[in-house]
């Protein structure tokens, strides 16, 4: 990747991306996957944290998917000199969260150029880019994504990430009841979810475990992904 400035970081865990490679563009910004690298470009160094952040929602939209958080440090940059070199640098972060142990080493992507067909295929970053484009533009989608993506599938208080995306989309459309209604349930589809997600947050409010933990988690997704398919 030529461009002036970029991100570039491993994914983890990496096994849906072993041994895959991949190469398209969102938002005006080139990514590139290569065996569990990923890399973003940018010509305009104001962009850092969007082309983050754009990356982060990537992976967040493919780990609710597949029901397992994958994240990436982007921990390495490169930037073009006036001169033609490329200045490359790493740093430590404390982002990318995980209990096992991982061993960092550095990773070059090749100048290749990959065809993305048009067929639905979950295991690509690249079907996920209608999806990033609205949550890069609706800022309630985009914490509700984030809270489940970093709260249900990989803490140790999943129901309350539930709560807090749900509460997200729920202020967003005006109420519980027309979140439902998105995916075409009654309102009590949603509050039950909130009321078993109560117990999680130490509410002083009484609260019951109507549903299981597992049916929450379904619950919040379908309405995050129905909220998606409203904006």
């Amino acid at each position: 990747m030529n461009t002036k400035y970029g991100l570039r970081g491993a994914i983890v865990p990496p096994g849906p991306f072993k041994g895959k490679n991949e190469s398209f563009a969102s938002e005006g910004f080139p990514i590139e996957m290569e065996d569990g690298v990923i890399a973003i470009g940018f010509e305009d160094k104001a962009d850092t944290d969007r082309a983050r952040e754009i990356v982060w929602q990537y992976l967040e939209w493919f780990s609710a998917e597949h029901g397992v958080r994958h994240v990436a440090d982007l921990n390495q940059s490169w930037e073009i000199k006036s001169n033609g070199t490329k200045a490359i640098g790493i740093e430590v972060s404390d982002t990318v969260k995980v209990t096992a142990d991982i061993r960092v080493s550095q990773a070059t992507i090749q100048g290749k150029a990959f065809i993305v067909t048009p067929a639905y295929d979950s295991a690509k970053l690249s079907t996920y880019s209608s999806l990033v484009e609205k949550s890069q533009r609706n800022p309630a989608l985009a914490k509700a994504l984030r809270y489940y993506s970093e709260e249900v599938l990989d803490d140790d208080r999943p129901l309350y990430g539930v709560y807090k995306a749900l509460e997200e989309l729920s202020h967003a459309v005006g109420g519980r009841g027309k979140l439902a209604q998105l995916a075409n349930q009654p309102e009590k589809y949603v509050v039950d979810v909130m009321e078993t997600t109560q117990l999680t947050r130490h509410a002083r409010t009484p609260a019951r475990q109507l549903l299981s933990n597992q049916e929450c988690h379904a619950r919040a997704r379908l309405l995050i992904e129905a909220y998606a398919k409203s904006v």
